[in-house]
């Protein structure tokens, strides 16, 4: 077993997390085996030996992390190796033209060069000569 990892096979239910930035780090969340106390969290590091190791036995563990990567958040149930993806409440989900006018107005607003102090409408334009 990994390094602090627990044993979570006597577990009914436990949620991973994908920590924000990276794709090595999980968040282990197993609840607490008394009513009202709170849950334990364990940090994965998928860099370590032990804590892959640890990952790898775990059964279906390819479905689990490709769950963690569309959702980046599932809850796993060790028992059968079952998992579900769990959607984030805090992600605002945005159509493709959202996405490309978003990404637009980053661009447009990153103006760099000599023209910074110019306002838009007095530049000159080049156009092709026609010979």
């Amino acid at each position: 077993m990994g390094l602090g990892l627990p044993d979570i096979s006597g577990v009914e239910f436990v949620v991973f997390h994908v920590e924000p930035g990276t794709s090595t780090d999980l968040v282990l969340q197993v609840p607490p085996r008394k009513q009202g106390a709170q849950s334990n969290t364990y940090r994965v590091d998928l860099t370590e030996a032990p804590d892959r190791a640890w990952m790898q036995r775990l059964r279906l563990e390819r479905d689990l992390r490709d769950k963690l990567s569309l959702y980046g958040h599932a809850l796993y149930f060790p028992a059968t190796g079952e998992s579900r993806g769990l959607e984030d409440r805090d992600a605002v989900e945005m159509t493709a033209a959202q996405m490309a006018y978003e990404a637009a107005g980053r661009r447009a607003s990153g103006r760099g060069g000599r023209w910074d102090d110019v306002p838009v409408g007095v530049r000159r334009k080049k156009r092709p000569t026609m010979r």
